[in-house]
């Protein structure tokens, strides 16, 4: 049986990667949404931005249609429901 997403606190994207406890509580603390912020270390995190992280992988690790950005691994997992 599938995963049914649970609801973004903030009604933006329920199929968000963020832990929905994590944004909450952060609007609890802070009185403020920083969903975009924990999506850009999430991010930079996955799929890394520096130079260096590109020096340090395998050569033909990946391809040129790989996953880039959060953009990308959406679209990915949308077509992989699609596909279910």
């Amino acid at each position: 049986m599938p995963k049914k997403p649970r609801p973004c606190p903030r009604g933006l994207y329920d199929g968000c990667p963020i832990p929905r406890e994590l944004c909450s509580k952060d609007y609890e603390r802070t009185k403020k949404w920083h969903c975009m912020k924990f999506l850009k270390e999430f991010e930079w995190f996955v799929f890394g931005t520096d130079e260096e992280d590109k020096a340090t992988e395998a050569p033909g690790m990946f391809a040129e249609d790989d996953i880039v950005s959060m953009e990308d691994l959406m679209r990915v997992l949308a077509e992989m429901d699609e596909d279910v």
